[in-house]
């Protein structure tokens, strides 16, 4: 059976079954997001004229699809993948992007941050959070990793309009960039290495997947922010783990 996904993207679909509420699966709480729809485009498409179920697993796109009713145009990116049944091989039917007036809803990877007055109250306070925790490491980068987490709280309600500014340090040399066992912290070149590190405190890959909210290996794009994000995810657990040495 062939293991390798396909793309398509800007694939048309119109909107055959709303979609419901998100389903939870697995043990750490990810989510999918199912729906049925047209594929009416483009013409080389092998999909045209099928009416299929589709999933996205991407949360940033949750909101426009649960708004999309039936009749309503997506402008999308699928991906497909095998998998075998008892009835033999299926596929299945990913949305990985969709796009609005041509620009694409969902940041490649994780977010980093930007956003617009369209966004929910709640994905706001996500992004903000994310932009705090990466504002915390350089505010406070000559004082430690665990130092600067300390200060995501204090930036996250400064950058939301309810708080002031921190003192920012100092701008840290090659010296001072540590990590949090204190050794030289240079960046990460692979997936072998992001995973390595965080296996040093007792994090497995799924962790690293957990806090960067992906849900495959490819999908993780950088690897610096993303050991930044399992960093500020699990800072109690890496915390305990220094302690413990």
């Amino acid at each position: 059976m062939a293991d390798e996904k396909k793309q398509y993207p800007r694939s048309k679909l119109q909107v055959t079954e709303a979609a419901g509420d998100p389903k939870t699966f697995g043990d750490r709480g990810g989510q999918v997001l199912n729906f049925r729809a047209k594929f009416t485009g483009p013409e080389n498409n092998p999909w045209v004229g099928q009416t299929l179920g589709l999933g996205c697993f991407r949360k940033d796109l949750f909101a426009t699809i649960q708004s999309s009713e039936p009749g309503s145009m997506l402008d999308c990116d699928v991906e497909t993948k095998p998998y075998q049944t008892q009835d033999g091989e299926r596929l299945n039917y990913t949305v990985t992007q969709i796009y609005v007036d041509g620009q694409p809803v969902a940041g490649k990877g994780q977010r980093q941050g930007g956003y617009s007055n369209a966004d929910s109250p709640e994905k706001l306070k996500s992004i903000e959070r994310q932009v705090s925790a990466k504002l915390a490491l350089e505010f406070a980068a000559g004082k430690g990793l665990i130092e600067a987490l300390a200060n995501a709280e204090t930036i996250y309600q400064w950058i939301s309009g309810r708080g002031t500014a921190p003192e920012a340090a100092p701008k840290p040399t090659e010296s001072t960039k540590k990590d949090i066992k204190g050794e030289a912290a240079p960046s990460l070149k692979d997936l072998g290495e992001l995973f390595s590190r965080a296996a040093k405190f007792g994090l497995s890959p799924q962790d690293v997947r957990a806090a960067v909210e992906v849900d495959t290996d490819d999908d993780i794009i950088d690897y610096d922010e993303a050991w930044k994000a399992t960093a500020t995810k699990f800072k109690g657990t890496i915390k305990a783990q220094q302690e413990a040495k």
